[in-house]
């Protein structure tokens, strides 16, 4: 009878050691996921074919400009001044 009470007391301490760290698991990813970053960019131009973008991107880099090529759907961007605040943008 003693050895059931002992053992029905760790099963009882270890389920809320367990629930208590699973919860500040679970909280700590949470926060991380809703945590999301807005991106300002500049789009320079929208091109159908790729050479015509990447002809863009070339040019904007032989000014000193870090240009990126994106694909925006079966059209490609290309985008420069990236930043997360909106005035380094502009």
């Amino acid at each position: 009878m003693e050895n059931k009470k002992v053992i029905i007391s760790f099963a009882i301490v270890f389920s809320i050691l367990f629930s208590g760290l699973y919860f500040m698991l679970f909280s700590t990813l949470e926060k991380q996921m809703d945590e999301q970053k807005v991106l300002y960019m500049i789009q320079v131009g929208l091109f159908d074919k790729k050479e015509n973008a990447k002809a863009m991107q070339m040019k904007l880099r032989k000014d000193k400009i870090d240009a990126y090529v994106w694909n925006k759907g079966k059209q490609i961007a290309v985008v420069c001044g990236i930043s997360e605040e909106e005035n380094n943008t502009k």
